[in-house]
């Protein structure tokens, strides 16, 4: 598998630049078949669901995080600029 890679390295590097940039308005960006296809092929028959399992699980978390990530920090934002207006006094 190794050297598959590093024949391929200039074509993955591509692919996986071209993949950020997202057509769609979707939240699915070009790289999800790639990379489900890579999983199929990398995991044995009786390790394949377990695999897609975990990936679409991690997936799920890192979203999830993202998303409490983001919410945290506009609600900190707001909280400054609610502060900021206050009169002192």
């Amino acid at each position: 598998m190794h050297s598959r890679v590093s024949e391929h390295f200039v074509l993955i590097v591509l692919v996986a630049f071209i993949g950020t940039i997202n057509p769609s308005g979707g939240d699915l960006g070009v790289l999800v078949p790639l990379e489900h296809a890579v999983l199929a092929h990398s995991a044995t028959d009786e390790r394949r669901t377990e695999i897609f399992a975990r990936y679409s699980l991690i997936g799920a978390l890192a979203t999830a995080a993202g998303s409490l990530a983001a919410a945290f920090a506009r609600s900190a934002r707001r909280r400054r600029q609610h502060e900021t207006r206050r009169p002192s006094g």
